[in-house]
């Protein structure tokens, strides 16, 4: 008896969880059934809902066209009576298109708006990535390679070659010179109306070379380009380094302190460096450089195009250049000798690329003008020994 006392309230939860497992499996059933019954319902009201409103959009343009065709019926009809004042006054648009072309003109307006300030906001991208590309090119290289004299020497031969180039072929206009279109050209191309053709052709490519060098690798800042944009900073800096230099020398004549005043230029250029804008970049300075020369140009147009390509080209190589230089361990420098400098003191370090005027056997051949300058590396090792890498282009003459 106890023993079935004992059975009993087992029986009664395994009868009472079967009971509740029933349950729940019949009213998930029945759920399932609800909502699949509900989903049918409700796609075949939305089904309904969409052919309604197909008649409904079908009914009314059918009634739209055959409105507007028995207008446009009747208009032609009155054509004929009515003058062409009426018929201006008749001739509307339609409530619904006049709003329909407001809204059109909105989204145009919108549309125009975010293309401006897509364009806006892609110059400024651009501003800031060559001004990333502008830091980068400061910052000297930890890598632990050093630069090559090779490396540098190859550039500037390039350089120079396509200086030469383009002063040959681009601007090899010469005697009577096209009006100059800035004040810097006229009061150059001034200054060469008196002299003979040679002497013409030997300034532009002298002074070619001078901007280009002055523009990316100068020796110094008072041959640096930024008079334009700071002229006090830059007079300032240069008779900084002037003193500075006479100073240095002065108490070590020996020249053994070279190394500290290159130091002390590189950093400066450095310096120079962030101050610089895109109108100091490769594709401004090739622009400046085409109207500066402009009256020069060539007339042939076959060499007008393949000149200016050359002339950008020119830039961007100087830039390179610069950037080389600057980032080198060793000290670069480009030289120059003067005018009436008789070529026998100064053969080793001249390659004569043309003597102008006449020859006179009887007289002494001189220095007419530095075309090109030449390269020569200050070792940080044995600074007073500089070693020559190319040596300066010049034309000559002869003079008694």
């Amino acid at each position: 008896m106890d023993w079935e006392h004992l059975q009993a309230p087992t029986s009664m939860i395994q009868f009472i969880s079967q009971l509740h497992c029933d349950l729940r499996t019949d009213l998930e059933r029945d759920l399932a059934s609800s909502i699949t019954k509900m989903n049918a319902e409700h796609h075949q009201c939305q089904q309904a809902a969409s052919d309604s409103i197909k008649e409904i959009v079908r009914t009314a343009m059918e009634d739209w066209f055959t409105d507007n065709q028995k207008k446009f019926q009747s208009r032609q009809e009155e054509t004929e009576l009515d003058s062409p004042q009426t018929l201006k006054a008749e001739v509307r648009l339609e409530p619904d298109d006049s709003y329909h072309r407001a809204q059109v003109e909105q989204l145009t307006r919108k549309l125009e708006l975010a293309n401006s300030e897509l364009a806006s906001l892609k110059r400024q991208l651009k501003a800031t990535e060559s001004r990333a590309d502008q830091l980068r090119n400061i910052i000297i290289p930890s890598d632990g390679k050093p630069i090559l004299d090779s490396e540098i020497q190859k550039l500037f031969s390039e350089v120079r070659k396509t200086v030469q180039m383009v002063a040959c072929r681009l601007y090899s206009k010469s005697g009577t010179f096209r009006s100059p279109i800035t004040e810097d050209s006229r009061a150059f191309f001034e200054e060469m109306e008196d002299l003979s053709p040679e002497c013409q052709r030997d300034a532009i490519h002298t002074n070619l070379f001078i901007f280009i060098g002055g523009q990316f690798f100068p020796n110094n800042v008072r041959g640096c380009n930024i008079g334009n944009h700071h002229p006090r900073l830059q007079k300032l800096l240069a008779a900084t380094e002037w003193y500075l230099t006479e100073a240095v020398q002065g108490t070590h004549p020996d020249g053994s302190r070279q190394k500290e005043l290159s130091d002390w230029s590189r950093a400066t250029f450095n310096c120079i460096d962030l101050l610089r804008d895109e109108s100091d970049g490769p594709d401004s300075c090739a622009a400046y450089l085409e109207q500066f020369f402009k009256p020069a140009e060539t007339d042939i147009i076959q060499a007008q195009e393949s000149g200016r390509k050359k002339l950008r080209k020119l830039c961007e190589k100087a830039h390179e250049l610069g950037i080389l230089m600057r980032r080198a361990t060793d000290t670069f420098q480009v030289f120059t000798v003067k005018d009436d400098l008789p070529l026998a003191d100064c053969q080793d370090m001249v390659e004569e690329l043309r003597c102008n005027g006449e020859r006179d056997s009887g007289g002494t051949k001189v220095v007419g003008s530095c075309l090109f300058g030449g390269l020569r590396k200050i070792s940080s090792d044995y600074p007073t020994k500089p070693i020559l890498l190319e040596r300066a282009v010049v034309s000559t003459r002869f003079v008694s």
